[in-house]
């Protein structure tokens, strides 16, 4: 019964009153002007909302669930930000059908969004899962500025460090998170999991 509740708060966590507040903002926003656009920012933030609520029950969920959750997520946060957000998610179907424990991804994502705006307010991000020789490969790749402190300072917040959390009691030593400069432009957060066929 612990280990549920304590399940629960994380999940819970996840969802930032400060990122619900601007969800909400953005589609009144687009209330009176484009009424499509509003009911489809409604529509993605009800399937995140009850996709989050479902997982409070659940211990794993497909990976592809948990991918409609990332494009729910990607789709209100292009309200915000318009045409200055550009993300792209890419998931294999092998991959997309191996468990994994639900809102995983989600605060890979989000920090990537957080960090990532540069100076005229714009961000890439990309989210890449397959398998290779190794296992399950998750990538949530984000442009930064040049001038951004080291990697290894962005492992430090609690959202993250909930996702290292729950990596490990699920596959201990068998799965890994890391942070990594693809070239002085992208940041790369890496999950690699290894054998995430077998049970934990």
């Amino acid at each position: 019964m612990n280990d549920q509740r304590s399940d629960v708060e994380r999940i819970k966590a996840q969802i930032h009153p400060h990122f619900l507040f601007n969800c909400l903002a953005a589609i009144h926003s687009l209330a009176g002007t484009d009424t499509e656009g509003a009911r489809g920012g409604i529509l993605a933030l009800s399937d995140l909302l009850r996709a989050s609520l479902d997982a409070a029950g659940e211990k794993f969920v497909p990976l592809g669930r948990e991918i409609k959750l990332i494009e729910n997520y990607l789709a209100l946060q292009r309200m915000r930000f318009e045409e200055a957000l550009v993300a792209t998610v890419d998931c294999s179907p092998a991959a997309s059908a191996i468990p994994v424990p639900p809102m995983l991804i989600q605060p890979l994502v989000e920090n990537a969004i957080k960090h990532g705006v540069d100076d005229d307010g714009r961000v890439s991000v990309k989210v890449l899962a397959y398998e290779n020789a190794d296992g399950l490969c998750i990538l949530v790749k984000n442009t930064v500025p040049a001038s951004v402190p080291r990697v290894e300072e962005w492992s430090d917040g609690v959202g993250l460090a909930s996702v290292k959390s729950r990596m490990e009691e699920v596959w201990g030593s068998r799965a890994t998170l890391t942070f990594s400069r693809e070239d002085p432009n992208w940041l790369v957060a890496t999950i690699l999991i290894f054998n995430p066929e077998k049970s934990p």
